[in-house]
């Protein structure tokens, strides 16, 4: 193909044609490459989106294990007549209070009794693991 020069000498031919081939180089290698930013933040997309999965992953893993290692959870008991602190915490006694004094002192602090005083008719909240409420039911 014959270009068109006007009064131009070969010297600046040249620097035409260079820059010429040049800007058509540029221009395909800009269609099918991405610049350095793009690269970059493909490169950090990436990279958080592995870390979050991980993490997930992880975190549902941990979630399972302790659900079955028996995460704690309440029971509500309905008092009876008769029924002592004593008497229920014998009851659901598990891993997580191991002692009967123990857990009635969580049974009090939970239910915010005072001087262990409970009336039958009325429902405490019993915390337990759910491997121990299972055994009690």
């Amino acid at each position: 193909m014959e270009e068109l020069f006007f009064d131009y000498t070969a010297k600046e031919k040249r620097q035409i044609r260079r820059m010429r081939s040049a800007a058509q180089r540029s221009s395909r290698s800009n269609i099918f490459a991405p610049d350095r930013r793009t690269v970059l933040i493909l490169l950090v997309a990436v990279i958080v989106f592995f870390f979050t999965a991980f993490f997930l992953a992880k975190s549902i893993h941990a979630n399972a294990n302790q659900l079955k290692t028996g995460t704690k959870g309440f029971v509500s008991y309905e008092i009876k007549s008769g029924d002592t602190l004593w008497d229920i915490a014998g009851k659901y006694i598990s891993e997580d209070y191991p002692s009967i004094p123990e857990l009635v002192k969580a049974i009090e602090k939970t239910n915010n009794i005072r001087n262990g005083k409970i009336y039958a008719g009325n429902y405490i909240i019993i915390p337990v693991s759910i491997q121990s409420k299972s055994q009690a039911d």
